[in-house]
């Protein structure tokens, strides 16, 4: 079973809820957070720079934007360090959610931790 986090941060232009990544990288820039929280964030944020890989996919091909990346269940090191952010996020205001699924979409990219797939239709409104 595949694992995605969606995140009550909704930005004020496209008002779409965003991920785990987009809501930490707002908070780190918002000056509003107690000094060891923030270096904490910016320690798990450098291991993901570090371990996870950017899928290519949404470098090369513009049609595959709506593309959305799940965990592998066994990506064990990334998950841990995922619910560390989710902790930090959620001392801070923001709500986590963690949805699984079986088959999240059609896959455009995979590596040992995660996949990126294109959603199917309903999905894709649950998820994004």
């Amino acid at each position: 079973m595949y694992l995605r986090f969606k995140t009550s941060f909704v930005d004020s232009y496209q008002e779409k809820r965003y991920g785990v990544f987009q809501a930490a990288y707002y908070l780190l820039h918002s000056n509003d957070m107690y000094p060891y929280d923030e270096m904490r964030l910016k320690e798990i944020w450098s291991w993901f720079r570090h371990n996870l890989r950017s899928p290519q996919v949404f470098k090369q091909n513009k049609t595959e934007v709506n593309a959305i990346c799940w965990y592998k269940p066994d990506a064990k090191d990334h998950l841990q360090k995922m619910y560390e952010m989710i902790h930090i996020l959620e001392l801070y205001g923001y709500h986590v959610w963690q949805i699984k699924c079986h088959n999240p979409g059609y896959i455009v990219y995979e590596d040992d931790e995660q996949i990126a797939v294109i959603p199917h239709g309903k999905l894709f409104r649950e998820v994004r």
